[in-house]
């Protein structure tokens, strides 16, 4: 049997989904192909979100390791969600 592995989504807060706050970020998704990568990227882009490639699965374990830096600002400055957003590249929509 062969089975792709992808990690996406893992610094999304539940309050988009509490609150009903509308989504602006960006997902990192990491994968064990560059097809899974590409199929969920499109994906990410059909809900009108952008996903970027962030290599394979073992970068998923820095990826997720976000979600604990993104708490530190988030309770310092009083937010409910912080995000991820990349800058400094063409976005193609």
């Amino acid at each position: 049997m062969n089975v792709n592995v992808i990690a996406a989504f893992q610094n999304i807060s539940q309050e988009y989904n509490l609150h009903k706050i509308p989504i602006y970020c960006d997902f990192l998704v990491c994968g064990m192909s560059k097809n899974t990568l590409n199929e969920m990227r499109m994906l990410v882009n059909v809900i009108g979100l952008t996903g970027w490639d962030a290599g394979s699965t073992e970068n998923s374990v820095v990826v997720e390791g976000l979600t604990s830096v993104l708490i530190g600002p988030t309770m310092k400055y009083g937010s409910t969600h912080i995000v991820v957003y990349i800058t400094g590249v063409n976005r193609k929509k």
